[in-house]
This record gives C-alpha cells, sequence and structure tokens, in this order.
C-alpha cells in the first residue's frame, strides 16, 4: 500500500491486517515513488498480489494553488511510475485512489462517472486533477494493450476518526466538531459560520469507505472510474445545525453571507459502484458525528 500513513490508508491497512491480509505499507523514506527505480527495488523485494495507491501530493486550497505545477508534476510521477512498474513486475491488480476534485467545476449533481472528462476542474485542484485523470487513461490504455489489471475509484467526503481537527487544515466535518465542541465547552453565546450554509455535500464514513475499497478490489475488474460516495447528500445548514446540537451547543448560529460558498451542489452517484457490490453505507451521519465528537472529546481534548 502507498500512503498507508495517512487518514484513510491507516484504517485500510487495519481493515486489511483485521480480515488475515499480509500488508506492507510502503513509506516514502524507503520508496520514493518520484524514483522509478525504488518502485522497482521495492516490487522485486516481494511477489504482491494487490497494490492500493492512496499516496498523493495534495494539501490544503492554498498548497493547491500555490505549488500546481508542483502537484501536477509529482502526482503524474507516481501515478504513472507505480503503473508502470506494477505492470512489468507481476502485480496482480492495483487499486487507485482518486477524490471528486477530479469532476468538472460545471458538472451537474449528483456526478456521473461519465461526466468525468466533459470540463475543467476547479482552478485551486487543477494540478492535482488532471494528474488523477491521467491515471484513469493510463489504466484503461494500459489494460487494452498489456491486460494489466487495475481499477479506479473516486471517493467523496471522507470523515472519521483520526483526521485533522484543526481549524486550520482541517476539512469541513472535523473542523466544525471541534469548534461546536470548544464553544460549547467555553460557553461561547454565538458562533459564525462561513457563507449561507445552502451548498449541498455528502459525507461518507471512513470505516464505510473501507469497506467499499475492500469490496471493490476483490470483485471489479474493469478500469472505468468508480464512484464512492454515501448517496446521502445534505446541506452544510444542516450539517452544522447536527453537529451543533450534538456537540451541546447553546448558542446561536450565525452565517456571514460575505464568506464564499464554493460550489453550490457537489456530491456523486453510486449507481454503478451498487451494480457490482452488494455494499451500503452502515454508518448514519448521526452516529458519524456523534463519534466525531466522542473523539475529539477523549482523544484530542484530554491529551
Amino acid at each position: 500500500m502507498t500512503g498507508g500513513g495517512g487518514f484513510i490508508g491507516k484504517h485500510l491497512c487495519a481493515a486489511l491486517m483485521q480480515e488475515g491480509a499480509e500488508v506492507k505499507a510502503l513509506r516514502s523514506s524507503e520508496c520514493d515513488l518520484l524514483y522509478y527505480e525504488q518502485i522497482e527495488v521495492s516490487l522485486q523485494s516481494e511477489s504482491f498480489d494487490l497494490i492500493f495507491h492512496l499516496a498523493a501530493d495534495v494539501g490544503g486550497i492554498g498548497y493547491m494553488q500555490a505549488h500546481g505545477a508542483e502537484v501536477y508534476e509529482n502526482n503524474l510521477l507516481m501515478n504513472t511510475q507505480l503503473l508502470r512498474a506494477a505492470r512489468r513486475n507481476g502485480v496482480g491488480k492495483l487499486v487507485n485512489i482518486a477524490s471528486i476534485n477530479c469532476y468538472p467545476a460545471e458538472a451537474e449533481a449528483p456526478y456521473l462517472e461519465s461526466s468525468l472528462f466533459d470540463g475543467q476542474p476547479a482552478l485551486p485542484v487543477l494540478g492535482y486533477a488532471y494528474a488523477k485523470r491521467a491515471m484513469l487513461v493510463h489504466s484503461e490504455l494500459a489494460r487494452q494493450q498489456f491486460g494489466f489489471n487495475s481499477i479506479n475509484l473516486i471517493l467523496d467526503s471522507v470523515y472519521g476518526p483520526g483526521e485533522s481537527f484543526s481549524l486550520d487544515t482541517a476539512r469541513v466535518l472535523p473542523a466544525n466538531v471541534a469548534r461546536f465542541v470548544d464553544a460549547a465547552h467555553s460557553g461561547v453565546e454565538e458562533v459564525t459560520c462561513w457563507g449561507t450554509g445552502e451548498p449541498v455535500r455528502d459525507f461518507l464514513h471512513v470505516d464505510d469507505a473501507v469497506s467499499a475499497i475492500i469490496q471493490s478490489a476483490s470483485i471489479i475488474e474493469s478500469s472505468a472510474p468508480i464512484n464512492i460516495g454515501s448517496g446521502n447528500p445534505l446541506s452544510l445548514r444542516k450539517l452544522i445545525v447536527k453537529i451543533a446540537d450534538q456537540a451541546g451547543y447553546q448558542g446561536s448560529i450565525n452565517w456571514d453571507h460575505k464568506k464564499p460558498d464554493g460550489q453550490a451542489v457537489r456530491y456523486m452517484t453510486v449507481d454503478r459502484l451498487k451494480s457490482y457490490i452488494d455494499w451500503r453505507p452502515r454508518i448514519d451521519l448521526d452516529d458519524g458525528i456523534k463519534a466525531m465528537i466522542h473523539h475529539y472529546r477523549h482523544e484530542v481534548l484530554n491529551r
């Protein structure tokens, strides 16, 4: 597994080992995916039935905008060289992981896999998105020319224990868990959130994402992209209210309409996934938020 030290990677490693798999997480210190020779050495050291490719040069919007060319180059190199080395060294299957950021900025939700190449991705994630799109093309071409087996899974917003709660770097769900738990604890009477709260998003618990990834890896034999999401989108306003209620926050919530909303509606259809595997999310959003709040209170604040 590449990216085994990351948020999703750690959960995926644990789930695979629980099922009895022997898992080797390739660390960048021992195998830098920017260097083809290092990948070859790692793949020749043992026989691998399956590679899960989660490693990526990715970060917040500020990082992606400031380092767009490097993000594109690094992801393109990692994706291309890993697939080539896996193909040439007898790996049974390569499971590539991408994100909803690959979709066109002007795509109509729910996003269909067939619309993936129908327009330009959002400008802040341009380098990452085009590198991941190139990975999808490479995967299909390698299947056609060499018969190499790789699949491509596109994740929506994944959340769960182990994510960053830093208000500077965290994504919307964990950031607001931290914000409202802190507000409830300190007795703050008013919390202001960005925008209107009207944008619609989809959130998938990491345990459900991992379950879908593992099932897909064992069943799917196609390079066509496949979306993975909960299929239950909601407005950010509803999300914030759920978090505030479960955090025990008693104050008021204001919305700063001068701040940007971002894309109005952004979520994916999961019909193709369900046509391949018998899967549905087990953890609903209310239970997931409750677990995140518990984790933040007991594992972060009490350190």
